[in-house]
């Protein structure tokens, strides 16, 4: 049975996506239909199958298909509908579905959505939030490297409104907690990288060097121990 997390489901995983692309399109849509149910009955249940559901749903789903791309990603923030927030590497499974998601399922729900819980939910939520931007911008790196695939902008979320991703991660540079820290530096990173940088404003433009500097530095003093 393929579940969340571990290196090796994911490199299952990641076997059977390229296995489904290449089935006709009467065998995707039906295939994607079994997914996509099993993801959403898991959603609230034990959530062991959910992320690698939505990955292989969003991996035979028609090109274009945004009522299909929209019930995906309510599915996904169904999951984070609880007090009882997934692991990072339950998530992780989740990358080829993220790799999906459009420009406007991004702005208008995906970023609102972490956004929210991050500011109800910080200790549980942070790492999460890293990780999906963390997914985001790997892909945004090799899609804009090959000319394929989708490229989200985050240029929206690097201002100064307190509803938006970067304030609601920068305040946790101040954590007391080391691992609070680390999550915040490197979700802005991720933030910084999947930005545009011919739409930039000049308090992004900092954002984006005050990134490079943490990443050059290997941002040390966020990342000392506890005290």
């Amino acid at each position: 049975m393929l579940t969340a997390g571990g290196a090796g489901n994911v490199s299952v995983l990641d076997e059977c996506i390229a296995a489904f692309r290449d089935l006709d399109g009467e065998h995707r849509a039906l295939l994607r239909r079994k997914f996509a149910g099993a993801a959403r009955r898991d959603a609230s249940q034990s959530r062991l199958v959910v992320y690698p559901a939505l990955s292989l749903a969003s991996s035979v789903s028609p090109d274009n298909g945004d009522d299909n791309a929209d019930e995906l990603m309510d599915i996904f923030l169904a999951t984070l509908s609880s007090n009882t927030f997934p692991s990072s590497s339950h998530v992780s499974t989740a990358r080829a579905f993220l790799s999906s998601i459009s420009q406007s399922s991004f702005d208008a729900k995906l970023a609102p959505a972490l956004g929210l819980k991050l500011r109800a939910h910080p200790d549980k939520v942070l790492p999460l939030v890293e990780t999906i931007l963390s997914s985001l911008a790997s892909h945004h790196s090799s899609s804009s490297s090959n000319g394929g695939g989708i490229i989200i902008d985050s240029s929206s979320q690097l201002n100064d409104d307190g509803a938006n991703l970067l304030p609601s991660v920068t305040r946790h540079l101040k954590s007391s907690r080391a691992g609070m820290r680390t999550a915040a530096w490197r979700a802005i990173v991720a933030l910084a990288r999947m930005s545009s940088s011919a739409k930039m404003t000049s308090t992004e433009a900092a954002t984006v060097a005050l990134c490079d500097a943490l990443v050059a530095g290997g941002a040390a003093g966020l990342t000392s121990s506890d005290a």
